[in-house]
């Protein structure tokens, strides 16, 4: 693997396994914002099978990418991805699914109930890291991973630069050729299963730490003087 490409294959860790799936995960422990990690991880679904499409996109891609990474969602593409994925990034809810979240609700985990499908929150960010690990394993082949980093030139995933405070000049998007070092904050180190019998592939990613959001509320805007409309008419002197 030439250097160019091993920058980018790097620069695809950080951004995907690093930001993204790590996003679902700051979201949902220590933002405490379990609708969000969810959404989070549908986006993460849908970029991972973007990338790895032989085909067509969208629902195509998610036929592909299920029962290789997600078996456990074998046979239920189509509710993935309607009512998971298109329902919650469209309008903000669900249609077949039903959120829970904690220990205790564990093995309701993709039973059926009502009709609607459980989707436990923490077992299915353990899923979303096993089907990452399956996705970094097939970039030692050369034919997925030439696949994989041509769509990620075409539209660089994101990152954060810089070591301060998240804001939006901060969002870059990284050209393939001019693949570009990011700093993340300190945060704690996250060992990828896979990456220690890849030789090109750094064997942690720095998971930053979330930056609180912090709700400021607007300046009260001061009382408005009325105004008059128009010039106060004459009064007419009667005639006496």
């Amino acid at each position: 693997m030439d250097e160019q490409t091993r920058a980018e294959v790097a620069h695809l860790q950080e951004s995907l396994y690093g930001w993204a799936f790590g996003d679902v995960k700051r979201t949902a422990q220590k933002a405490e914002a379990p609708i969000g990690a969810f959404i989070l991880g549908a986006h993460f679904i849908d970029t991972l099978a973007g990338l790895a499409r032989t085909k067509g996109d969208g629902r195509a891609a998610w036929d592909e990418f299920v029962p290789r990474y997600l078996p456990r969602y074998t046979g239920h593409v189509y509710l993935l991805y309607k009512g998971f994925r298109g329902a919650t990034s469209h309008h903000y809810s669900a249609e077949g699914i039903r959120f829970v979240q904690g220990e205790s609700n564990a093995p309701r985990h993709w039973t059926e109930e009502e009709g609607e499908r459980v989707l436990h929150l923490e077992t299915f960010i353990k899923d979303l890291e096993a089907g990452w690990e399956k996705f970094f394993a097939d970039l030692e082949d050369e034919d997925f991973r030439t696949r994989v980093v041509d769509r990620a030139r075409e539209k660089p995933p994101l990152g954060i630069r810089g070591g301060g405070p998240v804001s939006v000049g901060d969002v870059i998007r990284v050209a393939g050729s001019h693949p570009t070092h990011f700093g993340p904050r300190p945060g704690t180190a996250v060992t990828s299963a896979s990456a220690a019998s890849a030789s090109f592939w750094p064997t942690t990613v720095e998971l930053a730490e979330a930056t609180p959001f912090r709700f400021e509320p607007p300046p009260t805007p001061p009382e408005k003087r009325a105004i008059p409309k128009g010039k106060p008419k004459r009064q007419r002197k009667s005639k006496g």
